[in-house]
Formats: structure tokens, C-alpha cells, sequence
């Protein structure tokens, strides 16, 4: 038994699958993405192609991000939640966030975009326009972001 666990945090701490891993509740394990910045999964990847990477990781809740798309999955044993996107969602536009407490919640709060984008084009960052244009007052579909990263998904 002793010996199993010890595989099995060994396991869990050499894992190749995730960049960015922190665990800082009791099982919820919070990460960025998969081991490449290319390589992703989503809410529609198949469970098969999923389960060997979160069993390695041994805890119950898994938050992540990435995609920038709101998702709460399981996977094998896990919970996985994919918290969204604050500044460059895909969907509907606004702030998508998650409130991880006793329960899961995915949300959204709208504000002020036509503001906000007139802040961004204020900045003089080279790719302002565009960005005020495609992240914030009308960001791409989550349907056309689904199609896109479905390209680039784990093998």
C-alpha cells in the first residue's frame, strides 16, 4: 500500500500533461493547460483520450483554462471545470469566471463594452482595434472556437 501511494505521488508530480499546475484547496488541483501550449481539449474531446492524464493528478476537481470556454466535465473520477476567460472570451461577450466554493459555478457579468473597448483602442497597443473589435464587443462564437481547437486537440 505503501509503496503504491508513493507511485502514485510519483506519478502525479512527474506528469508531463500540464503546465502551470497548483494545488491550493484540499483535492482541486488548478492549471493552466496541457503540457504544450498547442494541445488542448475541450468540453467535446472524448473521455477516452482524457483519462490518463487526470488519473495521474489523484485529486477530485480539476479547474483550468486555456480555451477561454466555460465547461464542467467529468472525466473518469475528476471534476473538470474550465473557468472562462475575464478579458477574451469566446460566446457571449462579458467576464466568464467561476465561483469555486462548497459548489461550482460557472458566471458571467456583463459591463460596460463599448467603454471598455474605447479604453483598449486608448492604449496604443499595436493590435488594439482588432482586439476591441474581436475580444470584447464581438468575440467569436464559442460553435467557430469549438471547430477551430477541435484541429489542435490532444492525440
Amino acid at each position: 500500500m505503501k509503496r503504491q501511494l508513493s507511485d502514485r505521488l510519483s506519478r502525479a508530480r512527474s506528469s508531463r500533461h500540464f503546465r502551470g499546475r497548483r494545488q491550493y484547496a484540499a483535492g482541486t488541483q488548478l492549471l493552466h493547460t496541457s503540457h504544450s501550449d498547442v494541445e488542448i481539449f475541450t468540453r467535446l474531446t472524448p473521455e477516452a483520450r482524457l483519462i490518463p492524464i487526470f488519473e495521474a493528478l489523484y485529486v477530485p476537481i480539476v479547474v483550468c483554462g486555456h480555451t477561454h470556454m466555460q465547461f464542467d466535465r467529468t472525466i473518469g473520477a475528476t471534476r473538470v471545470v474550465n473557468a472562462g476567460s475575464v478579458g477574451m472570451p469566446f460566446g457571449e461577450p462579458g467576464a466568464h469566471w467561476l465561483l469555486l466554493g462548497p459548489s461550482v459555478e460557472l458566471r458571467r457579468t456583463p459591463y460596460d463594452f463599448e467603454k471598455a473597448a474605447e479604453r483598449v483602442r486608448a492604449t496604443g497597443y499595436p493590435g488594439a482595434e482588432e482586439f476591441a473589435a474581436g475580444s470584447i464587443l464581438q468575440p467569436p462564437s464559442e460553435l467557430a472556437m469549438l471547430e477551430k481547437f477541435s484541429k489542435a486537440q490532444l492525440s
